[in-house]
């Protein structure tokens, strides 16, 4: 009897895994599909130079461009469509520069890879500590810096811890945060950003997630 028992509460045990599985998957696709359709629904009710902003505020200069240069002259968005463009063509620029910087920093890095004498291996170690110690600061503060809205930000205290690559001294960090759109919606985002040894943001990405 005892052992039919244990097989009854062994069966009972498997099916509520399996329908809590079962659950758990059809609730995440769900709220992915929510989300889908608040993305869309954002997307329908935005004007041109309101995408125009959200692109550039991502990185997406080209498509910004492309939404501001779409924008007609004789229409109400148009002055202000003009003023944003200098400041994405600006953004470009920059990004292109701190790109081109990097790559720099980045073929100096690998030619100094040798043998370096003991006493500047512990002060390296100990500008990598301090590195690490404020890129995910250094983060914020560019997320804060490109969001349109930067005073709905809320950010997640589950975040990667930052990365720091050797052959290149280049640290990547992440944060995780919300932040609400120009209708009002807030929606969860990512910002992975790549710093360099003097702790300068030189690439900013964010992602929907």
């Amino acid at each position: 009897m005892s052992n039919r028992i244990y097989l009854y509460v062994i069966i009972g045990l498997v099916l509520l895994v399996l329908v809590y599985s079962a659950v758990s998957e059809r609730f995440d696709q769900y709220l992915q599909e929510r989300q889908r359709i608040a993305l869309r629904e954002e997307e329908a009710r935005m004007t041109p130079l309101n995408r125009a902003k959200r692109e550039g505020a991502i990185g997406h200069y080209d498509e910004a461009l492309r939404d501001i240069d779409g924008i007609p002259a004789g229409s109400s968005e148009y002055s202000d469509a003009q003023k944003y463009r200098a400041y994405v063509v600006e953004w470009k620029r920059l990004d292109a520069e701190a790109a081109a910087e990097q790559a720099a920093h980045v073929s100096v890095q690998r030619a100094r890879a040798r043998e370096t004498p003991e006493e500047d291996k512990r002060a390296a170690a100990s500008k990598i500590e301090s590195q690490l110690d404020r890129a995910e600061k250094s983060c914020k503060d560019a997320v804060k810096s490109r969001e349109e809205f930067p005073s709905t930000v809320d950010f997640k205290w589950f975040n990667d811890s930052p990365k720091y690559d050797e052959e290149t001294g280049i640290v990547t960090a992440t944060v995780n945060y919300t932040a609400k759109n120009s209708v009002g919606a807030e929606l969860p985002y990512r910002m992975t950003c790549i710093e360099t040894s003097e702790f300068l943001v030189t690439s900013a990405n964010r992602t929907g997630r």
